[in-house]
């Protein structure tokens, strides 16, 4: 019964939002028939629709052109291999993956799609959205198509496909670490990935992505985790010559590309116990166990000191008698024990406590094989043959 009453409420939540995605797209789409040609696109265009996008291509002296200057200055821009290269060099993941799901045949009907998933692509005119009949229809004009149908059978794909995973795994070592040097990542990116990167592109590489808010920032020598830039950088360099002396935590590569999600943090079981007994022992509700674990994640994370959690367990509301408090503690102390750290290069507290102490540890020696001519180990001066070989025997 419970499943079933899950399920109902999943489906109520997808057809609420789907109904708010068709909402949105019908506001942004033209009413009418669609059109393929790329001209007869541009020319049904508004005068201010088309600088907006002639704003967006950076075309020269847009404001004083007419329509029809405009329109084709525009044709021109969007059927230029160069140009739509490195559109498509620089689009997000999930838009190319649409994009390239429309070209195929230069239309789609989608009455579901949601903005992610073309937004920017439509503002920047390679993709028109049509309302017609009721029906939401993608297209990608002829000519802007007939060039991704070329550019295709380049390098480009390749390339594409490469920048992007550089851009993932700035994003995950902006969320694992903090702060990298860019010699330290391309090392990293290199050891995991076939296709090698030098320190130097990777600036260039990212700037392509720069407009889509990723969750980091490259400055100077570094690829660092965009609260930084909160503070103006101040603390940066300060805080890479504190990593310094850590090892690096790196996991195996769909691990790290986990990373990557900026909402991502790995949910460990000392973090489940810490919101069951908000929920359970201090009388909170659901999403203030998730906001006081989240922020108290947030603070161990990226913070060199340790998070008061009881002006945080007062902040939400939270108010333990001094047994639960205790109790609380304690339990706050074992999560941040096993929260990864920015400040340890990605470790957690305990992970590099035991890394240390088998470091330590000294090694067992290896017995050493005494030869019958070898002096006797146990010293008497005569060879080991007629000493304690005879007694062994």
């Amino acid at each position: 019964m419970k499943n079933e009453e899950t399920g109902a409420v999943d489906t109520e939540l997808r057809e609420y939002l789907l109904s708010i995605y068709r909402e949105f797209n019908i506001e942004r789409a033209t009413k009418g028939k669609p059109l393929r040609k790329l001209w007869d696109t541009l020319a049904a265009r508004s005068l201010t629709a088309l600088r907006k996008l002639a704003k967006a291509h950076k075309i020269r002296g847009y404001t004083k052109m007419d329509k029809t200057e405009l329109a084709a200055a525009l044709a021109e821009r969007l059927s230029n291999p160069g140009a739509l290269g490195e559109i498509f060099l620089s689009m997000h993941d999930t838009e190319w993956r649409f994009f390239k799901k429309v070209a195929v045949t230069g239309q789609l009907q989608d009455d579901e799609a949601f903005a992610g998933e073309y937004r920017e692509a439509q503002d920047l005119g390679i993709i028109y959205l049509y309302l017609h009949d009721g029906r939401l229809y993608f297209v990608v004009p002829d000519e802007i198509r007939a060039v991704y149908v070329k550019l295709k059978k380049t390098k480009l794909p390749a390339e594409r496909d490469f920048c992007w995973m550089v851009n993932v795994y700035a994003a995950a070592a902006a969320n694992l670490y903090g702060v990298i040097s860019l010699n330290d990542f391309a090392a990293l990116f290199n050891s995991q990935n076939k296709r090698r990167v030098g320190a130097d592109d990777i600036f260039v590489i990212l700037l392509r992505y720069a407009h889509l808010d990723a969750g980091y920032d490259v400055w100077r020598d570094y690829i660092i985790s965009e609260d930084f830039a909160a503070e103006d950088f101040e603390t940066v360099e300060r805080f890479a010559k504190g990593q310094a002396s850590k090892p690096r935590y790196i996991p195996q590569k769909a691990e790290f590309i986990e990373c990557a999600d900026i909402l991502y943090y790995e949910l460990v079981p000392q973090t489940a116990a810490l919101r069951m007994y908000i929920e359970d022992s201090l009388g909170a509700d659901s999403d203030t166990a998730h906001n006081i674990a989240d922020g108290l994640f947030v603070a161990f994370r990226s913070e060199a000191t340790e998070p008061d959690a009881v002006a945080m367990f007062e902040a939400h509301g939270v108010k333990p008698d001094m047994a639960q408090l205790r109790d609380a503690l304690a339990l706050v102390t074992d999560m941040g024990d096993n929260t990864r750290r920015w400040a340890l290069n990605g470790y957690t507290p305990k992970e590099l406590r035991r890394r240390e102490q088998s470091r330590s540890r000294p090694a067992a020696e290896t017995p050493r094989r005494v030869g019958r001519n070898d002096p006797c180990p146990c010293g008497s001066g005569k060879k080991y043959k007629k000493c304690c070989y005879l007694k062994e025997q």
